[in-house]
């Protein structure tokens, strides 16, 4: 059994019957459980669309979901990308993000609706970005330009209503949350290693869909 196997085995079943589409070839043998590279970079298929132009002129959300995390909204200070409770850091500029898709990216501003008296998010119009294949990094993060991020990918897309990468001709889902100091609040990750322990390393899928009940 190679290096990473039966870590990345939760990822591929999780993937596989929430997220794949049925005719994708899967295995869970023994003699044959796929790489993470195998289940989470999928050729893109035809019927696969970017976001209808109708919609990329208006603002939409982005919400985590997964193993304990039933449509959490991501947010950010300004650099950083967190999904959970943007109340409970300590940081005045943490705010829910309002995305933008453009020519440039995914563009994320905060989201000032019914922000509370203590946050005065200061920064606007950063670019979304996830570590490439040749980074070592595994932070997903929001910077000023794509043009700041180099060995990052910049180029995102929709299949229905889960929210993925591009690289490539491939789409990709390769977010997952880490646990942070503070209950309810999870760092945003690209691309686990092969070495991080399952238990602390949780596959998150990305969605347009606003969960049916806010808060549970």
């Amino acid at each position: 059994m190679s290096r990473g196997t039966v870590l990345f085995e939760p990822f591929f079943y999780y993937i596989t019957y929430h997220f794949l589409p049925l005719n994708l070839p899967i295995s869970g043998s023994s003699t044959h459980i796929m790489r993470a590279s195998d289940f989470v970079k999928v050729a893109l298929p035809a019927f696969a669309t970017y976001v209808a132009a109708a919609d990329n002129t208006k603002p939409f959300s982005l919400y985590a979901y997964g193993p304990d995390v039933g449509g959490l909204s991501l947010f950010s200070s300004g650099d950083q990308l967190y999904v959970g409770n943007f109340s409970r850091l300590d940081d005045d500029q943490a705010a829910p993000i309002q995305f933008m898709l453009s020519d440039d990216g995914l563009i994320g501003s905060p989201n000032k609706t019914d922000l509370p008296g203590d946050r005065h998010p200061t920064w606007s119009n950063k670019s979304l970005v996830v570590p490439g294949p040749s980074s070592a990094s595994k932070s997903v993060k929001m910077v000023n330009s794509t043009a700041d991020a180099s060995n990052y990918i910049s180029t995102f897309m929709f299949y229905g209503t889960f929210f993925m990468a591009e690289e490539s001709g491939s789409m990709l889902s390769l977010w997952y949350r880490q646990d942070t100091d503070i209950e309810g609040v999870y760092t945003v990750g690209w691309n686990a290693s092969t070495s991080a322990k399952s238990d602390k390393v949780v596959p998150l899928t990305l969605k347009k869909t606003a969960p049916s009940n806010p808060g549970h």
